[in-house]
Formats: C-alpha cells, structure tokens, sequence
C-alpha cells in the first residue's frame, strides 16, 4: 500500500518554490513526455513547464525500453529552453546534469545510503535502479527540451517482472520508509535549475561533481553501440559528456550507447 500524495498541494509547492511556471497534472496519462513534446510546440507556452501524474501506463526509457510506473512512483518531465550558451552538439550533457540534480534529491531522502549515477542517464541506490532520465529534442529548430524523469519512491515492484525486481529498487523499500514525494519533487527541480545554470555559464559537464558518484568508474564495461558491442575499463566521463572507455586498443570516447554489463 502507499499513501496518495496530495497533489494539489504538491503543485503549489512547485510553483512557489521552483523555477516552474507551467505546471500540468494528471491522475494517469500515456507518457508524460509524450504529452510534454506536444507542449513544447505551443509558442506561447508559459517556460519551464512541467507535467507529473500519478501513474504513467505507456512510459519508455532509451533505447525503446519500457519505463514502469506505477502508484507512489514519482514521474514528470519539464519542458525548458536549451541554455543558448550551451551549443547544441552539447545538447545530450542535459541527461547527465539531469542524472546530478535527481542523485541529490534521492541522496537527501535515503540518508546513508550508496546512490550513484550510471552514464548517460540513470541513478542506482544502494547498486540497484531507482530512476531513469528521457530527454528528447521536440524540433531542433525550437530550442526546447524535454526532461522526462522517474523515480521509484514508494511504489512497489512485487508486480514487475524478475528480471525487474533484481535490478531496480524502490526509495521506500531501500530505506524502509514511506517517501514524501512532493519533496523529492521539489528537491529534484530545485538541484536541475542550479544544474542548468552551470550549463548556461560553462557550457559543459562539471566532471569534478560526476566522477565521486560515477557508478560506472574504474569497472570493466561492455558498451552496446550503433557499430556493435566494445568492452573496456572506464576511466570516467569527458567535460562534453561522453563515456571514457580503457579498451584493448587504447582510450576511446562514446557519445551514444548504452551500458549492457558491469
């Protein structure tokens, strides 16, 4: 069981409290990203603008993955104007300051605990999944983002699949606790407004800030990309975003791929 969050309340927290000025929710919906790429093409559309619900029956994660959530789990997406500082090669390093700003949220409220972030887009508490990022460009033309978020924190996985259950993990089950989820949503945007501030000023990664939290850092990977699977040790993550992979032929870099073993 878990307790329903009081959602009006939580949206006027939202508005008062963060830099959100658009805020949509919704008792169940598809995809919230899906809904905020329809946002993102409303010119007049109040920026940021954010929309949560409390359960997301058709979410998906990279790589055509489906993302679960279900009751007490906590999933938005934030539509925002990409830092015009930030060129848009760089476009990707917002999953990864996405990744920081949702790390420090869970870590407020899982005192104690191992939370670390997995490259490009995931957060792991205590070595198992609890969150997972989606960011996607509507029109490059328009210059907004979309930043689809989803945190495990009270919800229950008993129902997911093994395979699920043995990698993923939930707030509430990790620290043996119910999760106050307007915090961990207002903490959450609160952490992405400062992330996206230093991607306007530096215009890159802070790699200082990743690499204490890097899951992936000194592990030996193997990294599925569009021309196959490569293995190696990774060394860490470069200031523009990509995986450092120590391989038999030397130090690369992957701008894309996802991390299949480790």
């Amino acid at each position: 069981m878990t307790d329903e969050p009081h959602w009006p309340d939580i949206a006027s927290r939202v508005r008062s409290e963060t830099f959100v000025r658009h805020v949509e929710r919704h008792d169940e919906i598809g995809s919230t990203n899906d809904r905020a790429l329809d946002l993102a093409a409303e010119h007049d559309l109040p920026m940021p603008a954010l929309v949560m619900t409390a359960r997301q029956t058709a979410g998906r994660g990279r790589a055509a993955n489906v993302w679960r959530s279900g009751p007490g789990a906590l999933t938005f997406s934030l539509v925002i104007e990409r830092p015009a500082t930030l060129p848009a090669e760089r476009t990707p390093i917002l999953s990864l300051l996405a990744g920081l700003a949702a790390r420090r949220a869970v870590a407020a409220l899982a005192p104690g605990r191992e939370v670390k972030v997995k490259w490009p887009n995931d957060v792991y508490l205590d070595g198992r999944k609890v969150c997972g990022i989606l960011a996607e460009v509507p029109s490059p033309a328009s210059g907004r983002i979309v930043i689809g978020i989803g945190i495990n924190a009270n919800n229950s996985l008993d129902d997911a699949p093994d395979e699920v259950r043995r990698r993923a993990v939930s707030m509430r089950e990790a620290t043996g606790r119910p999760i106050d989820v307007g915090e961990l949503l207002v903490a959450a945007l609160i952490n992405l407004e400062e992330e996206l501030s230093y991607a306007a000023r530096a215009g890159e990664l802070p790699v200082e800030r990743w690499l204490p939290h890097c899951l992936l850092d000194g592990r030996a990977v193997c990294l599925r990309t569009p021309r196959g699977e490569v293995t190696g040790r990774c060394v860490g993550v470069a200031s523009t975003g990509e995986l450092l992979l120590e391989t038999a032929t030397g130090r690369r870099s992957y701008t894309t791929g996802e991390v299949i073993r480790f």
